[in-house]
């Protein structure tokens, strides 16, 4: 059989268990992680693709994951694996497994909820009653007391720990229990990079603190400096991670972002030693994820008579090597091939474009200290011969050598009127290494710190640098336009300082440089007010002064909407969907106006053609995605007025309405609302209405798009 292609995954459907073989997506919840709000974003937006793939109507990959900026890198990843996993016949393999479910008690764990499924397993948050109701992690599998084996001995401060190892004889799960450490990966960091390389370590930590009820493992470090330096320290400590386990006779040989854990103190951990060598237990399975995969991984992949046993130790600095490329660059080392590339032709082109080499590190990013940039791009070498030795001496190439300074205080630290003494006379000959260390590096203009702030999504903060900035700078038009696009980013409809700042800023903009883009955003912020009729005579001037776009005519569609003109309403948002016919949010709103266009029509033939437009449109907005409860509660009504005419329609309006129901629709508003009267009379209307209400999905139709100013 040819070596499959492995990799644990949190979002592959239906994994097969039996470790045969599956390729799976990059983006893992290994033991130790909850999944965070971008996570659930990934699992839903997974979720869209394959059931637009089994409807037959697959999207271009790269296309689909263009509507998820937050995650697109990840998402890109993801879906690159999961058709390379398609190509390999034996991930059709699908064991009846009986999976523990949330809220169920297994081998002594109270299962609370999922966190995340693998090729070889599930991952699942727990309680542990008999330890006082701690919260642990449990992976679940058939593999897993092989992996335990491997893990159990492995006592590292960077690396995930195992509390214990238990067996369900009956189905013949184990269950690896491991602490709960904290919510984020290397994935998470990844993505705040793809949107731009951060210049302070503080981007590390606020990844690693994102929300998450539970407190930091241990003394909360103080913030690092730069970006490079917080880099430089997870590089260390995960070198040292892996000279302790190649120490110990095991080769990872699935490094990657998402086996890389962040605990809340901005620990790294390594995850997930499914696919690892171990000399003292021999065997293991074959694979790893191609984008990480070192030359001779991928050579083996293609080969039938492949021995998984000659990767060494080298293999994983390679993968690593990949990871803090990315980290310091937000680019892939090697050009990735295309996402809906064949298993075969990605190997052989990955093959190709590593024998190539890489862009040289600090030509992307010339912040990067020397030291770091060498060890990365010796790390990247095609031939294992060329790479470090060792993680050990990686490790020993990172960490700056003691200074002269420095090997004279170190037999003096007993005695300090001595170092008193060394050190003013250091200092009379040249300035203190901290002194010099300011020189080079000065503090951080307010601009730069709204940068900072601004690549990491955190608007309060870029708003607040931007005012300070903008108090000595009135006449700033560019900090003017960052702050007025930081608040419309931050606002919504009960932030009415934000948007105050906003029209302010951008108003104050455009009396100095007149622009119909300008404009455009004006508008955008008088209509998050509720301020229609002002917010019109802003678009009319931003389309007078050559803004033109989808977005506008569609936010002016919704206005015309609101006030009755429906007429205009309709040329609005036909322009909005010739222009892009891919945007939600057109769609939707000219399926609400076709709706609305049936009030009051006498003509049953002409209101049925209104209704069948309606769902035309609405059916589109779904299929762009994503769904959401209000796209499914519109599919309803449309479905529930065609009723008295059609009247097979209303198991239809039914089976969309349960789907609103699981997306959040609250089962309390059934009662009053029109479709009631056409469905009330359905057998399982009833019982849709008495359904408890589930919590909304972060995600949303928005059908006011964002106007942001250059």
């Amino acid at each position: 059989m040819s070596p499959a292609l492995l990799a644990d995954s949190r979002t592959s459907p239906a994994p097969p268990t039996d470790g045969a073989c599956t390729t799976a997506p990059l983006a893992t919840a290994g033991p130790g992680t909850e999944t965070p709000s971008c996570a659930t974003l990934l699992d839903r937006a997974y979720d869209e693709y394959c059931r637009l793939e089994d409807a037959g109507a697959t999207p271009g990959a790269a296309e689909f994951c263009t509507a998820y900026p937050a995650i697109q890198s990840t998402l890109a990843r993801l879906l690159s694996v999961h058709r390379a996993a398609k190509e390999d016949p034996q991930f059709l393999i699908r064991p009846d497994v009986r999976w523990p479910e949330a809220g169920q008690p297994f081998l002594g764990f109270q299962v609370e909820r999922e966190l995340g499924r693998g090729a070889f397993s599930r991952v699942f948050l727990a309680m542990e009653p008999a330890l006082g109701d701690r919260r642990v992690v449990i992976k679940v599998s058939r593999v897993g007391a092989s992996e335990a084996l491997t893990l159990g001995r492995l006592e590292h401060p960077n690396i995930v720990p195992v509390y214990s190892v238990r067996q369900d004889d009956a189905s013949g799960l184990a269950a690896v229990c491991m602490p709960y450490l904290g919510n984020a990966t290397l994935c998470n960091l990844l993505d705040v990079v793809a949107r731009g390389v951060p210049r302070t370590g503080a981007a590390v930590l606020q990844v690693a603190r994102q929300p998450d009820p539970v407190e930091p493992t241990g003394n909360p470090r103080a913030e690092p400096g730069t970006y490079s330096e917080a880099i430089s320290g997870l590089a260390i400590q995960l070198l040292d991670a892996l000279s302790f386990i190649h120490g110990e006779g095991v080769c990872h040989r699935d490094l990657k972002p998402s086996n890389v854990l962040l605990t809340r103190d901005g620990v790294p951990m390594l995850l997930d030693f499914n696919l690892s060598a171990d000399v003292n237990r021999g065997g293991g399975r074959f694979g790893g994820t191609p984008l990480y995969m070192s030359p001779e991984q991928l050579r083996a992949l293609g080969a039938a008579d492949a021995d998984a046993t000659a990767l060494d130790a080298r293999s994983d600095l390679f993968s690593l090597g990949v990871i803090l490329y990315e980290l310091l660059t937000g680019r892939h080392p090697f050009t990735p091939p295309p996402l809906d590339t064949p298993v075969a032709e990605m190997t052989r082109l990955l093959l190709q474009h590593q024998q190539s080499g890489s862009p040289p590190l600090r030509e992307l990013n010339p912040l990067v200290h020397s030291r770091l940039a060498c060890l990365v791009q010796r790390c990247l070498a095609f031939s294992p011969a060329d790479r470090p030795a060792a993680a050990a001496d990686a490790r020993a190439s990172l960490v700056r050598p003691p200074t002269r300074l420095g090997r004279w205080l170190r037999p003096a630290v007993n005695h300090p009127w001595l170092c008193v003494g060394i050190l003013m006379l250091a200092t009379a000959v040249s300035p203190l290494p901290g002194m010099a260390y300011r020189w080079a590096n000065p503090p951080l203009t307010e601009l730069q710190l709204a940068q900072d702030a601004e690549q990491n999504a955190d608007y309060a903060t870029a708003i607040e640098h931007l005012g300070r900035h903008l108090e000595k700078n009135t006449e700033d038009v560019p900090a003017r336009l960052r702050r007025a696009k930081a608040c419309l980013l931050l606002a919504d409809h009960k932030n009415q300082a934000c948007l105050t700042i906003a029209y302010a800023d951008l108003t104050e903009a455009d009396r100095a440089q007149p622009d119909g883009r300008i404009k455009a955003c004006v508008a955008y912020a008088l209509q998050l007010q509720e301020l229609f009729p002002s917010a019109l005579f802003w678009y009319d001037a931003a389309l007078k002064n050559g803004a033109d776009c989808a977005e506008l005519r569609n936010n002016l569609g919704v206005i015309q909407l609101e006030l009755n003109d429906l007429a205009n309403a309709e040329d609005s948002l036909n322009r909005a969907v010739q222009a892009d016919p891919r945007l939600q949010a057109a769609f939707h709103n000219r399926g609400i106006l076709r709706i609305s266009q049936t009030k009051g029509l006498k003509d049953r033939s002409a209101k049925a053609k209104r209704l069948h437009q309606a769902l035309e449109d609405l059916h589109r907005a779904v299929k762009i995605g994503p769904p959401t409860a209000d796209l499914y509660r519109q599919l309803t009504d449309a479905c529930a007025f065609l009723v008295p005419a059609e009247p097979t329609q209303a198991d239809r309006a039914i089976a969309y309405l349960d789907q609103a129901l699981r997306l959040g629709l609250d089962p309390a508003v059934l009662k009053q609302h029109p479709y009631s009267t056409h469905l009330k009379h359905h057998s399982a209307f009833a019982s849709l209405a008495a359904r408890a209400a589930i919590a909304p999905p972060e995600v949303k139709a928005h059908r006011v798009l964002p106007i942001l100013p250059d």
